[in-house]
């Protein structure tokens, strides 16, 4: 049985009927803007359906007509419909040919300074620079949206700013990429101090890209005096990241931040930019960040734990394991954070002096121990060994010994250093 056709592809089915049969219309000559707008929506129409062979017929015929014109309208009509072609290339993989295609986009298009053509040039030349990133050819692309700052880097119009801020955002990746860290903190740099005031929202979502690649290359260079100041601006961009993917990576950043300040003993500090997230990540109803909510809550409860607030890390740590569920049979991202809560949690249990109740959360880790997953072979290692020095608290020497012994016995031929060394910590005890 035939399924009905959605409203939307109706819509694009009855747009390119229309087309048609305007373009096919016999008696009075059309206009030739009406041509063109006509086959440049069939063109787009026909890419929304996933069309693309047919939608660039339609715009390869669209510019076989006018390709000579020199009236404005089909100036832009003509440009449009390139564009869109090496758009279209680029949704079928032919990422060569879409490039050929903005060269050829670029060539017809010269130095213009009519506006309409200079938004076409400057998009362009921002695809043609991430077309050029996905082939691998990272310092070209660079080139490519370097020429978009030189060209309309003091440009007054809105339109083109955000190109140029979207140029100087992708600049900071692929610097970042290439490890390049000074450069790329030098663009992160560039587009804060030229757009950070800006109030539209497309470019302050790539202010707020930019900050957080260079939180991470302030990490990477060991500069983390430097992290705070970063933190607190992104905490207030927090409700700028409407897309998933730059939420995310806010997170991340901010947890990498919240860090550094507990490595400063600026725990108020720390707490602060951890609940922020937090209350950011709940006002959002996206499966997809109910993982980064986990990660941020089990951090708060890490933090607890830090300030000697074990009751509370203990409660905060059970609020993480009942949001995860059984994590037993789960992705592996979610068995980390069950297993890292389980331990912290075992921590704070024995600080409060319920060796017993801590007992119950390594022995959840051991859950674990046949995985090779290197972080929860860490976990499973830590949970024997502080599985064994909660079992000495209670006088249980000889399940301590055998503690210790399944710890040597699990991981005497690790490559991991922290590892090897906690099997050195689980002899050590073993012999006293």
């Amino acid at each position: 049985m035939e399924r009905p056709m959605s409203p939307e592809r109706a819509a694009l089915e009855e747009a390119i009927t229309r087309c048609d049969g305007l373009l096919s219309r016999r008696g009075e000559p059309l206009d030739p803007e009406q041509v063109a707008r006509a086959l440049l929506e069939k063109g787009d129409a026909l890419a929304r359906l996933g069309r693309f062979t047919d939608s660039i017929a339609a715009y390869d015929a669209l510019v076989a007509r006018f390709a000579g014109a020199t009236e404005p309208e089909l100036v832009w009509h003509v440009a449009t419909a390139i564009l869109h072609t090496a758009s279209d290339h680029g949704s079928m993989g032919e990422f060569d040919r879409c490039v050929a295609v903005f060269d050829e986009l670029l060539a017809r298009l010269g130095w213009t300074d009519e506006l309409r053509l200079e938004r076409i040039l400057a998009e362009a030349l921002l695809w043609k620079g991430l077309t050029l990133q996905r082939l691998g050819r990272r310092d070209e692309a660079l080139a490519v949206w370097a020429s978009v700052d030189v060209r309309f880097g003091a440009a007054a119009d809105r339109q083109l700013q955000r190109e140029v801020a979207r140029t100087l955002f992708h600049r900071s990746c692929v610097l970042v990429d290439l490890h390049r860290s000074e450069e790329a903190l030098a663009a992160c740099d560039d587009l804060v101090a030229r757009f950070g005031d800006s109030a539209d929202p497309a470019i302050r979502l790539r202010v707020a890209g930019g900050l957080v690649n260079a939180a991470f290359v302030l990490r990477d260079l060991h500069r983390t005096e430097e992290i705070p100041e970063i933190a607190a601006e992104l905490v207030e961009r927090l409700d700028d990241a409407t897309d998933v993917e730059l939420l995310v990576n806010m997170t991340r950043a901010l947890h990498a931040a919240s860090f550094t300040l507990m490595e400063q003993r600026r725990l108020d500090e720390a707490f602060d930019v951890t609940g922020a997230v937090i209350e950011r990540l709940r006002r959002t109803r996206e499966p997809q960040l109910e993982r980064a909510l986990a990660d941020a809550l089990l951090w708060r409860g890490c933090l607890l734990g830090v300030d000697g607030r074990y009751e509370e890390a203990v409660d905060a740590l059970d609020d993480v394991l009942e949001r995860l569920g059984d994590a037993s049979a789960a992705i592996l991202p979610i068995r980390r954070t069950a297993g890292k809560a389980l331990l912290k949690k075992g921590l704070a249990l024995r600080a409060l002096d319920r060796p017993e109740a801590a007992l119950a959360a390594y022995d959840e880790v051991l859950a674990y121990a046949e995985s090779d997953d290197r972080a929860l072979r860490m976990f499973v290692a830590h949970a024997l060994l502080d599985k064994g020095a909660a079992l000495s608290e209670l006088g249980r020497d000889a399940e301590a010994a055998a503690a210790y012994d399944e710890l040597v016995a699990r991981f005497e031929s690790a490559e991991e250093p922290e590892i090897r060394e906690l099997v050195a910590q689980a002899a050590a005890s073993r012999r006293q």
